[in-house]
């Protein structure tokens, strides 16, 4: 009978309640505040420093270079890619940590690879992130990053774009000129 039709149409209208939830509902208004989750989603523009070590084994900081952090996320999904002109870092797995109401840190597993011209300085390797999150809707997020070839840096991006770059190229074509 109808009561038969509905018990049987139940389980799909969770799931796609569900999946409407985890695409976007969880960043809207008052929900946004209630789930306890940023959100980070978009391209974020900024630098990096590096620190490594010199010929002498001290370890020196480098030049900060330009860099984007393109995130991509949902309530359950959470993927992090950052671009430089030379090299990009992939997430592989990565955590939301709530720390207090509006105060969360991310800490994210990477692999990165390098432009071919530039694996003999600068070959490919893994690492590790820390994003410390202020607000559900930040607009800075500042980092640090550690990798497996006893490297380690800082990095400080703003907010950009909602738009998600593919490319450092691509990235750089459209928001260098229009944030600075």
């Amino acid at each position: 009978g109808v009561a038969t039709k509905v018990l049987g149409a139940l389980p799909i209208g969770i799931v796609v309640l569900f999946a409407i939830f985890d695409s976007w509902l969880w960043r809207m208004g008052p929900i946004k505040g209630l789930v306890k989750r940023p959100d980070l989603n978009g391209t974020w523009k900024g630098t990096l420093t590096s620190f490594r070590a010199d010929g002498s084994g001290q370890e020196v900081a480098h030049a900060p270079i330009p860099i984007f952090l393109v995130i991509r996320q949902t309530y359950l999904d959470l993927s992090i890619t950052l671009l430089s002109e030379e090299s990009r870092s992939r997430s592989i797995a990565g955590l939301v940590q709530v720390n207090h109401p509006d105060d969360y840190t991310v800490y994210y597993h990477y692999t990165n690879l390098p432009r071919l011209p530039f694996r003999d300085r600068s070959p490919e390797h893994s690492g590790g992130a820390r994003l410390d999150i202020a607000g559900v809707s930040p607009s800075v997020i500042n980092g640090e990053y550690w990798t497996d070839r006893r490297t380690r840096g800082t990095f400080t991006v703003n907010r950009a774009s909602k738009k998600r770059y593919g490319s450092y190229a691509a990235a750089a074509a459209e928001l260098n000129g229009a944030s600075k």
